[in-house]
């Protein structure tokens, strides 16, 4: 009813005085309105019927399009699947729709007429009220003043008709026509599947017909007996008509089929990469069947059997599972210990599993003696227990230290060790990880003991300098940003950093010149404490006053020579190995005038050389056995193409085997692919021996081509099994450029 009332008048809203078919009583005009309600409620029951038809198509649709994905046959049960599901969901839908929207009132149809007809507005007061229960002059006025014209609200009805159904009636009917083309193609896909499988039918009798039906029986169908190890502990199971086998290695596999043994041989497939000798196969007949014993060989393995009679055959596969080790964790001692002696508690935990069942579990422990060259060791067990086949087990063992009879030195390592049921006598043990315990020597803690070493006045001078050298190269991009006040104080902060540094420079070098620690504020012309070294300006340089002093080689200096002279008058080798340090003392002067001043762009030079020379000063006072290599230079112009060509180039590798392997299996599942058309027993054997090939090498290759052998075991249609094998073993490429950019 929503819908109606949005309907547009396209016929306006005139209404014409009343005419004498107009004219009538209340009783006529109600009459009217009952008509024009019964018209819209059949308008929409026949929207919500479209709904209906269109959900029912959608569907059946739906159900016609899994049956054909299923492969199911198109018969008069799925046809009944089909018209049933699209009747219930129509129903279902037709009364959800109905539901939410009710039917129709006179005083709804009344209002929807007022909408159109303003003039009628007396028509809901009429409709309102029942025959009688006003005046007649009353209802005849009323009356009067709701007429509307016949023409007019059959017009409007058409409108709201073709607005309720044009939407659903379109949607329903592409459904239903999508319905329709869905069975016909699933029909047509049903009868070609059945002239497939009548054409298969008739290619199996004819080669039924072909092969003599006795030689055919003995092959198949075939039980296989597999009989494990007794130390397994495990029962005895059939296979009935197995192509492939999975058993523990050295399982008996006894092979049986109705038939005489006559025209009857085994014979071991191979992979083509095994070498070692193969096991033998009894072949032999037991009454009216004949029987082929195997025992499992430790790799992956085949074995045919061929009717020379009928001139047909059948490989069984062989795959080996071994036995695993047992694994076994060391859950006490967790970490490496140093005892200092050896007295105390020792406790050995650990956990041991295994697949099929546990003989022996126990510890090793392994004592080391003696230093240099000398060495003693010996094995100690400790809580050896025999099991019977538990697939899991805990031990534990507390011992003392004493009891181990250790000594200064010694070092005790402890793995946990467990062996399966496994009668091989060079079977491997199941370790794990191992621990280590040593007890100090009593003269390891005279020597572990260091004092720790300040770092040197002059590595701590380098440090601070770079750091100084940073926070001005800093400054100085910061200047053209912030105010001179500013500028000024950050400035003088760092002069000051820089004279502290330049003291302590001061302070090493009187230091190693006097072997005292006095600054260079004490140390001026004429103090009396001549170091061989002077203040000029702010700056040190090295004192003059034996300069007019005159000595001859190897004679004994005269008394009170300074100490920066050396005996043939020259400069002592201690002011010359601190002469970097004088070199800095002078650079970080410059330096701090110039921040004094404001102007760290001019102090940034001196200071990097001040770093220069302190790094100078650290590599002097270093020992170099061989002494400092000079960076070897290379004049690139120079040797560029100045090579020469022998000619010859360089030989290619080759390339490697495994894409020769796969292109060779590409080339068996082809031949192995078109014969599953002509000859599906010959197929089988070659996509097993192919299957055999790939399990050491490409597990998941040989997965896929299970799935082959099996749809084409069941007589299925293997296409898809096929094209996902191919894939795997070699994968699209995708189109395109390469990345050499030539297609």
């Amino acid at each position: 009813m929503r819908g109606a009332a949005r309907a547009t008048d396209e016929a306006g809203t005139n209404t014409s005085a009343p005419t004498p078919d107009m004219a009538g009583s209340a009783s006529r005009v109600r009459l009217e309105v009952q008509q024009v309600r019964d018209r819209l409620e059949r308008v929409l029951r026949g929207r919500a019927f479209l709904i209906a038809v269109a959900s029912g198509c959608a569907v059946g649709s739906a159900c016609a399009l899994l049956a054909s994905q299923r492969a199911v046959p198109f018969d008069a049960r799925v046809a009944a699947l089909v018209l049933m599901g699209g009747a219930l969901a129509a129903t279902i839908v037709f009364w959800r729709v109905r539901t939410r929207h009710p039917e129709v009132s006179l005083v709804r149809a009344a209002l929807w007429l007022e909408e159109r007809a303003p003039s009628a507005h007396a028509l809901v007061t009429l409709v309102e009220h029942a025959p009688g229960a006003l005046a007649a002059d009353t209802e005849r006025r009323l009356a009067h003043r709701a007429q509307v014209s016949p023409h007019a609200a059959s017009v409007w009805l058409q409108q709201v008709q073709r607005h309720q159904w044009r939407g659903p009636g379109v949607l329903a009917g592409a459904l239903l026509l999508m319905m329709l083309a869905t069975l016909r193609v699933s029909m047509a896909t049903d009868r070609s599947r059945a002239s497939n499988a009548t054409a298969g039918r008739e290619t199996r009798a004819m080669t039924r017909t072909t092969a003599p039906t006795a030689a055919t029986s003995r092959l198949t169908p075939w039980r296989v007996q597999v009989i494990p190890p007794a130390y397994s502990r495990k029962a005895a199971r059939t296979l009935v008509d197995s192509g492939t086998v999975q058993a523990l290695p050295g399982s008996r596999i006894r092979l049986s089929a109705a038939g005489a043994l006559e025209g009857l041989r085994a014979e071991w497939l191979r992979p083509r990469e095994s070498t070692d000798a193969s096991p033998t196969v009894l072949l032999r007949a037991d009454g009216v069947q004949w029987v082929l014993d195997v025992v499992m060989p430790s790799r992956v393995s085949a074995v045919r059997v061929r009717d020379d009679v009928s001139g047909t055959d059948r490989v069984l596969a062989l795959v080996p599972q071994p036995d695993s080790l047992p694994q076994v964790q060391l859950l006490s001692p967790t970490e490496d210990v140093v005892q200092r002696d050896s007295t105390g508690a020792l406790l050995l935990r650990a956990d041991a599993r295994d697949d099929l069942g546990l003989a022996t579990v126990r510890f090793e422990l392994i004592v080391t003696s003696g230093a240099g060259e000398r060495y003693t060791a010996r094995t100690v067990v400790l809580g050896e227990r025999q099991l019977d086949g538990t697939r899991r087990d805990s031990l534990t063992v507390r011992t003392t230290l004493e009891s181990l009879g250790l000594v200064g030195g010694d070092i005790v390592h402890v793995r946990a060790v467990a062996r399966d049921r496994h009668p091989a006598s060079n079977r491997e043990f199941g370790v794990s990880e191992t621990r280590s315990l040593r007890i100090a020597r009593a003269d390891e803690y005279d020597s572990v003991a260091v004092d720790a070493a300040p770092p040197p006045a002059v590595d701590s001078s380098m440090l601070s300098q770079r750091m100084l050298l940073l926070l001005t190269e800093r400054l100085d991009a910061r200047r053209p940003r912030i105010a001179r006040e500013v500028l000024v104080s950050e400035s003088r902060r760092l002069a000051s950093e820089q004279a502290r540094i330049r003291r302590a420079v001061s302070a090493i070098v009187f230091q190693r010149l006097s072997g005292d620690g006095e600054s260079e504020h004490v140390h001026y012309e004429g103090d009396g404490h001549d170091h061989g070294l002077t203040v000029q300006a702010g700056k040190l340089v090295p004192s003059s006053v034996a300069s007019s002093l005159t000595v001859m080689p190897g004679a004994t200096p005269p008394p009170g020579l300074p100490a920066s002279m050396s005996a043939d008058g020259g400069e002592s080798p201690i002011v010359g190995i601190n002469r970097p340090l004088l070199e800095a003392y002078n650079h970080m002067w410059d330096a701090g005038r110039a921040l004094e001043l404001a102007d760290p762009s001019a102090a940034i030079p001196p200071m990097r050389l001040a770093l220069d020379a302190i790094q100078r000063a650290r590599a002097a006072e270093r020992v170099y056995l061989r002494g400092r290599t000079r960076p070897i230079v290379v004049d690139l112009a120079r040797v560029r193409l100045a090579g020469r060509d022998t000619g010859a180039s360089s030989t290619r590798r080759p390339g490697a085997a495994v894409l020769r392997t796969r292109l060779a299996w590409d080339a068996r599942l082809r031949g192995a692919a078109m014969l599953l058309g002509t000859d599906a027993a010959a197929a089988r054997d070659s996509l097993l021996t192919l299957r055999l090939d790939a399990l050491g090498s490409d597990a998941v290759f040989a997965d896929a081509l299970e799935a082959v052998l099996r749809a084409a075991g069941r007589g299925e249609d293997a296409t898809a099994a096929l094209v996902r094998a191919r894939r795997v073993l070699s994968p699209p490429q995708r189109a395109g450029a390469s990345h050499w950019g030539t297609p």
